[in-house]
C-alpha cells in the first residue's frame, strides 16, 4: 500500500475520533433523557394535565430550570431528586436534548382564548406576542391549562424565584385561569 494512502487512512481515522466521541456523548445524552419519558412523554410531549411539556422548548428555560431544581430553588418534589442526580453538563445536555425536539401541543389545550388583550400584553415582553418563548423565558402556547395555572399561582404566592414574574401577585385566581387558558389555546 502506498505511504499517502496510508496517510490519509490514518489521518481520515484521527478527524474521526472526535466525531465518534460526540456521538457517544449524545447516546449517553439520549440514555439518560430516557428517565425523563416516565412523567414528560416520549421526546418531552407530555400526556398529562399537570406535567409540562419539555419537548421543543427553549433550551436556556430548560438549563435554569435543571439548576434550579438541583439547587432547592424551585419547588417540585419529583424533579428535586431528578435534577440533583445529574451534574451541570448532564442537565446542559439534558435540556439541549430535549429542546431540540419537535413541540407537541398538549392535548389537553384549552379551545378559547382571552377577549381581553390587556391581560396578556405584559406577557408578550417576555414570552413573545404568541407565547412561542424567547431565551430563558418560555414557550406557554399549546402547555396544558392546568399546568399553566399551577405555575402562574406558584408565582402569585412567591413560591417560584423570578423577580419578574412578581407581576403575577397582582392577579387574582380567576384571571390567572384567564391568562393560562389563553396562552394554553395558542398553537
Amino acid at each position: 500500500m502506498p505511504k499517502c494512502v496510508i496517510a490519509v487512512t490514518v489521518l481520515l481515522f484521527a478527524l474521526s475520533l472526535p466525531a465518534l466521541a460526540f456521538d457517544d456523548e449524545l447516546g449517553q445524552v439520549a440514555g439518560i433523557s430516557r428517565t425523563c419519558a416516565g412523567c414528560h412523554g416520549t421526546d418531552g410531549a407530555s400526556p398529562g394535565a399537570m406535567i409540562p411539556i419539555i419537548g421543543g422548548q427553549m433550551e436556556e428555560y430548560l438549563t435554569l430550570t435543571m439548576e434550579e431544581f438541583a439547587a432547592d430553588q424551585r419547588p417540585g418534589s419529583a424533579m428535586l431528586k431528578f435534577a440533583k442526580g445529574y451534574s451541570t453538563e448532564q442537565r446542559r445536555g439534558i435540556s439541549a436534548y430535549f429542546a431540540a425536539k419537535p413541540w407537541v401541543n398538549s392535548p389537553w389545550a384549552a379551545a378559547s382564548s382571552v377577549q381581553n388583550p390587556d391581560l396578556v400584553r405584559a406577557c408578550a415582553g417576555c414570552h413573545g406576542s404568541s407565547g412561542e418563548g424567547r431565551g430563558s423565558s418560555p414557550r406557554l402556547a399549546g402547555q396544558a391549562p392546568e399546568y399553566l395555572s399551577h405555575a402562574l399561582l406558584e408565582y402569585h404566592r412567591g413560591e417560584r424565584p423570578a423577580a419578574t414574574m412578581r407581576l403575577m401577585r397582582a392577579f387574582d385566581e380567576a384571571v390567572i385561569k384567564l391568562m393560562a387558558d389563553h396562552y394554553s389555546s395558542l398553537k
